[in-house]
């Protein structure tokens, strides 16, 4: 397992609270995996403890006709190779990030 950690360091005197950002790489490609992941998560934390999620399945993965109807994708490797490759996009990370400094930023001020 690859695990690459980034940190943004405050300047000094900043009155403003950074997070440390640690982005651990979970090759997930079943839902039996994420459960797994989300039990020791609510080990590690807690139940109560607060939470963001985007999860996107096998039902998020379609396409459409000319008459813009919904097409299954019936091929499970194409969904499979479709959904690890936005899992594996730090693209996603770095957004939910910046929209987490921008709340911290109006939370905090």
């Amino acid at each position: 397992m690859t695990v690459v950690k980034l940190s943004t360091i405050p300047p000094t005197g900043s009155r403003i609270l950074y997070i440390k950002r640690v982005k651990e790489i979970h090759s997930m490609t079943t839902l039996s995996q994420l459960k797994q992941r989300i039990d020791k998560l609510i080990e590690d934390q807690g139940e109560e403890s607060p939470v963001a999620a985007f999860i996107y399945t096998k039902e998020d993965v379609v396409q459409y006709d000319d008459d813009g109807n919904e097409v299954e994708i019936e091929d499970d490797r194409i969904v499979e190779d479709v959904l690890y490759n936005v899992e594996d996009t730090d693209w996603i990370y770095t957004q939910i990030q910046d929209s987490i400094d921008d709340e911290l930023k109006e939370v905090v001020s």
